[in-house]
C-alpha cells in the first residue's frame, strides 16, 4: 500500500504566522501546493504548471482593471494553486475587478510585504516516500520565505513512511 505524506495547503501557508500573509480573494477554495514558482513576466501561465504557488512583485501585471482580471483568468486556466503578490513600489495595485475575479473564479490571491521579512520563499515539493525541498531563487518576489518555511518544514512530524 502507498501512503502519502503531508502536503503543502494554501491554508496551511496563510496559517504560518511568521509569514503573515494577508488573504484577499478567493479563498473558497484552498488548494495543494505542489511547487512554489517566483516569476514577474506579464504570462506566468507560460512558466508555471498545476499545482504551483505563483509568487510576483506585480510588475508583470497590466495597470488596466480589466486586463488584470483577463490576466489572472489565464493564471487560473495554468490550474496554478494561488498567488501571492508582494507588491513593488512600481508595480500596479490589485484590482478590485481582479479581486472579485479570483472570487468569482474561486482563486486564492495572497497579498506578503517586503517590510515583514526579506527572505526567500522556498519552491516545496512533497513526493511520495520523501520529503524534498527544493529552492530557487529567480525573482525579487523569491526574495520573501525560504528561512520561514524551512522552519516550518523542520517543526514537522512526518509519518515515517515520508522520510527518505
Amino acid at each position: 500500500m502507498t501512503r502519502l505524506c503531508p502536503m503543502l495547503t494554501v491554508q496551511n501557508l496563510i496559517n504560518i504566522d511568521l509569514l503573515k500573509l494577508e488573504a484577499v480573494a478567493g479563498l473558497a477554495r484552498l488548494a495543494v501546493i505542489t511547487w512554489a514558482h517566483t516569476v514577474d513576466l506579464p504570462d506566468p501561465w507560460r512558466w508555471v504548471s498545476p499545482g504551483d504557488l505563483v509568487m510576483t512583485t506585480g510588475v508583470g501585471l497590466p495597470f488596466d482593471a480589466e486586463e488584470q482580471v483577463v490576466w489572472l483568468e489565464k493564471l487560473v486556466q495554468s490550474n496554478a494553486s494561488a498567488l501571492v503578490v508582494v507588491p513593488r513600489h512600481d508595480a500596479p495595485p490589485l484590482s478590485q475587478a481582479l479581486l472579485d475575479a479570483a472570487d468569482r473564479l474561486l482563486f486564492p490571491v495572497l497579498r506578503a510585504s517586503f517590510d515583514v521579512c526579506q527572505t526567500p520563499l522556498c519552491n516545496r515539493q512533497r513526493h511520495t516516500r520523501s520529503n524534498t525541498l527544493n529552492v530557487s531563487v529567480l525573482t525579487p518576489a523569491s526574495a520573501f520565505f525560504r528561512p520561514m518555511l524551512m522552519r516550518f518544514e523542520r517543526s514537522q512530524t512526518w509519518p515515517a513512511a515520508c522520510q527518505s
